[in-house]
């Protein structure tokens, strides 16, 4: 696992897309001035440190949506789920397969999504 990657062009976020067919993606946006995405954003780092057999298995990248507002447009543009900050989509194929926002972010939701994907 390479960590939270920060997604800051177009093309970054277009590789990235590009990386789910081989592996799945979970995107995170990312607000650098709200409460929940504080929130979020422990937990996914939770589910990075604390479940590595699961974690391992996916790539990890953030788009700050208020600094690069143009990439988080891009992404609901792409991905055709409307925008909500914090949200994490499970990106495989480039297709969203999972996705949360708000307090529905939390270490057990992803840990499940990682399940339904790679079932023990």
């Amino acid at each position: 696992m390479s960590g939270l990657i920060m997604l800051q062009t177009e093309e970054q976020l277009k590789d990235w897309l590009q990386k789910s067919f081989e592996t799945p993606v979970f995107l995170y946006k990312h607000s650098t001035n709200c409460g929940p995405s504080r929130n979020a954003h422990v937990a996914i780092h939770r589910f990075m440190d604390h479940f590595p057999t699961q974690s391992s298995k996916f790539l990890f990248a953030v788009v700050r949506v208020i600094e690069e507002q143009h990439i988080s447009k891009q992404v609901t543009q792409l991905l055709g789920i409307p925008h909500q900050s914090p949200q994490v989509l499970l990106i495989h194929d480039n297709k969203v397969l999972w996705h949360a926002s708000h307090q529905r972010i939390h270490t057990n939701s992803l840990v499940a999504a990682a399940d339904q994907f790679f079932p023990n």
